[in-house]
C-alpha cells in the first residue's frame, strides 16, 4: 500500500470514529493575538478536549497563526501539536479507538499521528475564523 493510500485510510477511519459520537475532538480559542498588532501573523491559546462517554481530557497549547501563508501555519502546528506532552497523551488515548491494522502497519508509523495531528489543527483554524470575526471583526 502506497502512503498516500494508508493516509486516506487513516482519515477515512479517524473521520468515522468521530462521527460516531463516541469519542471526538473540540478545540476552543481561548485567546488570539491582535492581528493587525502582530503584522497578522501571532499566537493563539487553545484547548484541545478530546471528549468520551465516561469523561474528557484536555490539554491548552499555544498555537501559531499566519494570515498569509496557511500552509506554513498548519506545518509548523502539526508539529507542535505532536511534540506538546499533553496533546500527546491526548493523541495516544484517540488511538486507542482506531483499528489494530492502523496501529501496527510498520511502513508509514508516523502518519497516524500525524493524520489526527492534521484533524485537530483543523479544527482549530475552523475556530480561529469564528474567534476572528465574532472578537476582531473582519480583517482583510
Amino acid at each position: 500500500m502506497t502512503k498516500k493510500k494508508f493516509e486516506l485510510k487513516v482519515k477515512k477511519e479517524v473521520k468515522s470514529i468521530q462521527e460516531g459520537g463516541e469519542i471526538n475532538f473540540r478545540a476552543s480559542i481561548i485567546y488570539i493575538d491582535d492581528i493587525k498588532q502582530c503584522d497578522n501573523d501571532g499566537e493563539a491559546m487553545v484547548q484541545i478536549n478530546l471528549d468520551k462517554g465516561t469523561g474528557s481530557k484536555s490539554s491548552i497549547v499555544s498555537l501559531l497563526y499566519f494570515k498569509k501563508n496557511v500552509k506554513k501555519e498548519a506545518e509548523f502546528n502539526r508539529k507542535i501539536l505532536l511534540q506538546n506532552k499533553g496533546m500527546y497523551n491526548i493523541i495516544k488515548e484517540f488511538k486507542g479507538y482506531l483499528s489494530e491494522e492502523l496501529l501496527n502497519n510498520e511502513d508509514y508509523p508516523e502518519v497516524v499521528d500525524e493524520t489526527i495531528a492534521t484533524t485537530i489543527h483543523a479544527l482549530y483554524r475552523d475556530g480561529k475564523k469564528v474567534y476572528i470575526s465574532e472578537n476582531l471583526g473582519d480583517i482583510k
